[in-house]
């Protein structure tokens, strides 16, 4: 995709090392539930293809199945 930066958006597990400590001691289930700005030229981020949506293409801008492989991003990216 034509884009600088990716929302992220992620489900924390009770077995999960990345939880945020604020989501381990809430018990509720929203707050398991965060959302990162990453940007697209991090390392580690490749974008494998390009995905159809309803049956239309709408590459290089549209939808892409994108890999994230050991993405470090800063504490202050994150929505919790």
């Amino acid at each position: 995709p034509r884009c600088r930066v990716c929302l992220f958006l992620g489900v924390a597990t009770d077995n999960d090392d990345a939880v945020v400590s604020v989501a381990r001691n809430q018990k509720e289930q929203h707050s398991r539930h965060s959302i990162v700005v990453v940007p697209m030229d991090s390392p580690g981020i490749s974008v494998k293809r390009a995905l159809s949506v309803f049956g239309y293409d709408d590459a290089p801008h549209g939808h892409a199945e994108v890999e994230f492989r050991d993405v470090v991003v800063d504490e202050k990216d994150a929505f919790l």
